[in-house]
């Protein structure tokens, strides 16, 4: 099937089933789908899926993965039944939406759809509707709005009249049975992840380091020799790395699956240090989930008072005996980019 051909059957099935519908552009985060079930196929190819996206035309999905074919919940169906039968068989396109929770009025639907039909119609019944017969074409569609993580079953089905004279029936002779898709369940509004954190942030800290130059000097009236002293900041550099605890995070819906993610180190006070980013959720099995992270990470670094007249790299006086307690510090803010990856269940 061509992608013009594609691109037609679906906004023309659209157009057919329901002269009232919007055929412009689906909602925001929908798409336009037919679901075609062609009597005339053979089992693996009767069922296809069309999917026009963003004004795109998928490739038709056939076989096992258009029986495990997902919606979601801004989708636009349209259900379309094509066939080969005698002019008096009349096609009848069935669906029913279902939650999570089934009330009473979802199983009445149900059973209409699923028990209340004939069994499948063997190869050779189907063959024998087609032949000398004028191809066909029922469209239906779905004006029911899906629900996140609920049900979309269809039943496509043929009746015709059957019986001599007087005792002539309407019978149904043939019928695909329910058919049963998924909808995509809706992303969660928060969720709350552990995860790991990578910070161009340093962890600096002063030091009194020996230097390889030696120096003469007076001290309680003696001289003396010693190795010449000086004070350093290390690792006061900023490099990527990874942060030395797990990270907790409370991740805000923004828009889809696009979060505001507020992160916690676990050996530090709340806000100590804190991480404010946006992640992207991708979920995994059941509620399961993983968020990448980015965005910038508020951080407490230790400096030299200024006003102490210390500097990094200072060479300080022999005869004072200076220790590192000694040496006044003080914590400077900053603000450092992070990237990080959560899991939440």
């Amino acid at each position: 099937m061509t992608g013009s051909l594609s691109v037609a059957l679906v906004l023309g099935a659209i157009g057919m089933a329901s002269p009232n519908v919007d055929v412009g552009p689906a909602e925001r985060g929908g798409r336009d789908v037919a679901v075609v079930w062609n009597l005339d196929e053979p089992d693996a190819r009767r069922l296809s899926i069309l999917v026009l996206e963003a004004g795109k035309v998928n490739p038709p999905i056939e076989g096992a993965a258009a029986y495990n074919f997902v919606f979601r919940e801004k989708d636009r169906v349209v259900i379309s039944f094509s066939f080969t039968a005698p002019p008096t068989a009349k096609p009848e396109v069935s669906y029913a939406v279902s939650g999570t929770n089934i009330d009473i009025r979802d199983l009445e639907a149900l059973k209409k759809l699923i028990v209340g039909t004939a069994p499948q119609t063997t190869a050779a019944n189907v063959m024998s509707l087609s032949v000398g017969n004028t191809p066909r074409t029922e469209t239906k569609a779905v004006t029911d709005d899906l629900i996140a993580g609920g049900r979309l079953t269809m039943t496509l089905s043929l009746k015709d009249k059957k019986g001599p004279g007087p005792n002539e029936q309407e019978v149904t002779v043939y019928s695909s049975g329910g058919i049963i898709f998924r909808v995509a369940s809706r992303p969660p509004r928060l969720t709350l992840s552990s995860g790991i954190a990578v910070s161009r942030a340093p962890d600096p800290s002063v030091t009194i380091v020996k230097t390889a130059d030696t120096i003469v000097f007076e001290k309680d009236g003696k001289q003396q020799r010693a190795y010449q002293q000086m004070i350093l900041l290390k690792d006061k550099k900023a490099a990527l790395q990874p942060l030395q605890t797990l990270v907790t995070y409370a991740n805000f819906q923004v828009r889809d699956d696009f979060y505001l993610s507020l992160g916690i180190q676990l050996n530090q006070k709340v806000f100590e240090e804190p991480l404010l980013g946006l992640s992207y959720r991708r979920s995994l099995v059941g509620t399961m989930g993983v968020h990448a992270v980015a965005g910038f990470h508020f951080t407490r670094e230790t400096t030299l008072e200024p006003r102490s007249g210390f500097t990094d790299g200072m060479k300080p006086d022999p005869t004072i005996g200076l220790t590192v307690d000694e040496i006044p510090t003080t914590m400077r803010r900053r603000t450092r980019p992070f990237f990080g990856l959560q899991r939440h269940f």
